[in-house]
């Protein structure tokens, strides 16, 4: 089923799909709007809420605050990784892959990706995100394991975490993952696709959360489509 919900533009790419080795990530050299911290009190709160930040964001950003009893910020614009655990810390803003048999339709209609619950443990949510109804939205860095949550006839969609909390790989659980924080927005939504046509990308023209530069969009679309594609130009617009 197409995707037909919002303002979205499609392209094609131009190359093998999904040929990429399966560690490949985008990187950090992107770029972003500031780093964002977590709210303090009142009047950071009012700030970072005008900063984009819903409030069930920042709800679930005080939970993870008090479950780790630690008061935690993101250092810089890149977001150096701030140490909680042996096994996790806080990074961000990055750029994330998420894999779902979610179509972008139901997703668009509901506001974007929801987690399942408010349970503020990362550990659990690695487990079982539903069974333990946590308070994140599963993202990864490697292609791979977005399209294994897919399945052969889901979707992956690179989404835009201005925090999460990240899974060390010495974790029992090696998925490269980056958990977001409650909720991704419409707006944090960059790009996706089906995996039965996976050199057609869907990009969201509402996408307002990173600096949509050319060198962004290239860069995105050659992380997605996770291919050998040639140097250059190596996509059009499609109708």
């Amino acid at each position: 089923m197409p995707a037909t919900r919002g303002n979205l533009r499609k392209v094609r790419l131009n190359g093998q799909p999904d040929t990429g080795p399966s560690t490949f990530q985008l990187d950090h050299g992107l770029s972003h709007y500031p780093a964002h911290t977590m709210a303090r009190d009142a009047a950071e709160e009012k700030k970072l809420h005008r900063q984009g930040f819903s409030r069930s964001q920042l709800e679930m950003m005080g939970k993870i605050v008090q479950y780790y009893e630690t008061d935690f910020e993101l250092q810089g614009m890149m977001g150096r990784p701030d140490y909680i655990d042996d096994e996790h810390s806080i990074v961000g803003p990055e750029f994330l892959l998420h894999g779902t048999q979610t179509d972008w339709d139901t997703i668009y209609d509901s506001g974007g990706l929801k987690s399942q619950g408010t349970n503020p443990s990362a550990s659990l949510h690695v487990l079982s995100s539903s069974a333990n109804a946590t308070g994140y939205v599963s993202g990864t860095r490697v292609l791979s394991v977005a399209k294994s949550f897919a399945k052969s006839t889901g979707w992956v969609y690179l989404i835009y975490a201005p925090q999460g909390i990240a899974v060390h790989s010495t974790s029992p659980h090696k998925q490269a993952e980056v958990a977001a924080i409650d909720s991704v927005p419409i707006k944090d939504i960059f790009m996706f696709k089906l995996l039965t046509d996976p050199n057609l990308i869907y990009i969201n023209e509402d996408f307002r959360s990173a600096l949509k530069s050319q060198q962004n969009l290239d860069r995105c679309l050659r992380f997605l489509g996770g291919g050998t594609y040639p140097q250059g130009l190596f996509w059009s617009n499609v109708p």
